[in-house]
């Protein structure tokens, strides 16, 4: 069994990879993995749990071709039953170099729901030969939610081969990680009164940072227990547009800024309430984390949030600043029982469907699957 996928550093993509192929039950060592650009955080963890991976250095459009050759040479040597590609560019290069190679059963993974206006060029052609190549290349094509299965539709991907596996989580890590809730909040500096607002996911605009701290800036001002943590990649004090957006809304001592953590469970043990703010998601993978983790959560009605929280949190829309603070009030009023008993029912749900063991043995069907197109 081989994958290909476009990076090993911290992403959906990436990690729900390393817990697909280290998950109990999994055997790790029977999988190889193909990174086109670099070995990353989550290749280092890969090779330390006995994975063969591999990395083809490719920097650029100028490269494709030369990765695409050194791929080739890697199936034709491993000669797959099996080949599982993540994300577009790896969809494409993947796909067209394990059929050149005679692998028979070839799975493409769809993680995004649409494109920003700000995407490269080169990933919209790459996405537009993908959808006009998709009845062609890949026996089946694994979406992570149902709204991108739909939006791919749209887009020309042939619907007959596609079929939606949400991601799995082992959900002992957060039950474990509630040890530490005490101590995390004593680093990060929230007193036992304050009531500690989250949200895990990068700095970029389809995040929606900029709708949060607007909305959080209407919180603070009637709340004065309230304070918020942001964790991920870009949210440090080093990031000026951020800090410039905290100056504004007068959030400089209420924001708690971490950064991309390895220790993302305990830092969710450390909330009282989740906010996802995001303008797009297809997977919302992090609200999922922080169900996971028995907290009550306010989330935008992106991808398949609504799927997820399932009556179990607030949803408001996506860029609504007004909605997303009311939210946010409406769980600040409550008592901490009650959002306590609110969380309990969102890690309940999502304990039912979303185990790592029902995404692993989602995967191995259709890995197994007979015929090939």
């Amino acid at each position: 069994m081989l994958h290909v996928i476009v990076d090993l550093d911290v992403g959906g993509a990436e990690v729900a990879l390393y817990r697909l192929l280290t998950a109990k039950g999994a055997r790790a060592t029977e999988h190889a993995v193909v990174s086109l650009t670099t070995l990353g955080p989550i290749g280092h963890r890969l090779t330390e749990q006995g994975v063969a991976v591999h990395v083809l250095g490719m920097r650029g459009g100028l490269d494709l071709f030369k990765a695409g050759a050194r791929l080739y040479r890697i199936l034709r040597w491993y000669q797959p039953d099996v080949v599982q590609t993540w994300m577009y560019h790896a969809d494409l290069v993947g796909g067209l170099a394990a059929r050149l190679a005679g692998v028979k059963r070839i799975i493409w993974g769809i993680r995004t729901l649409e494109l920003d206006a700000g995407a490269p060029r080169a990933t919209r052609i790459v996405r537009f030969a993908c959808a006009r190549l998709s009845s062609l290349i890949p026996s089946s094509i694994a979406c992570v939610a149902q709204a991108a299965r739909s939006s791919h539709v749209q887009l020309g991907y042939a619907s007959d081969k596609m079929c939606v596996i949400h991601n799995g989580y082992d959900f002992d890590v957060y039950r474990q990680a509630i040890s530490a809730r005490e101590k995390k909040r004593s680093q990060f500096g929230v007193g036992a009164t304050e009531v500690l607002i989250g949200s895990v996911g990068r700095w970029h605009p389809d995040k929606g940072h900029d709708v949060l701290l607007a909305a959080l800036g209407q919180v603070c001002a009637q709340h004065p227990t309230a304070k918020a943590v942001l964790i991920g990649r870009g949210l440090v004090p080093g990031n000026h547009e951020l800090i410039q957006l905290l100056r504004n809304h007068g959030l400089q001592e209420r924001v708690i800024l971490k950064g991309e953590r390895s220790d993302v469970p305990e830092c969710l043990a450390a909330m009282d309430i989740y906010c996802l703010h995001s303008r797009r998601e297809a997977f919302p993978n992090a609200l999922a984390e922080a169900m996971a983790s028995a907290l009550p959560c306010v989330a935008a009605d992106v991808g398949d949030a609504a799927l997820l929280l399932a009556g179990t949190g607030c949803l408001v829309p996506p860029g609504d600043v007004g909605s997303l603070a009311s939210a946010l009030c409406a769980l600040l009023r409550m008592t901490e029982d009650d959002r306590r008993q609110m969380g309990r029912q969102a890690a309940h749900h999502i304990q039912q469907d979303y185990s790592l063991e029902a995404c692993r043995l989602k995967f191995e069907r259709l890995y197994s699957l007979e015929g090939s197109t």
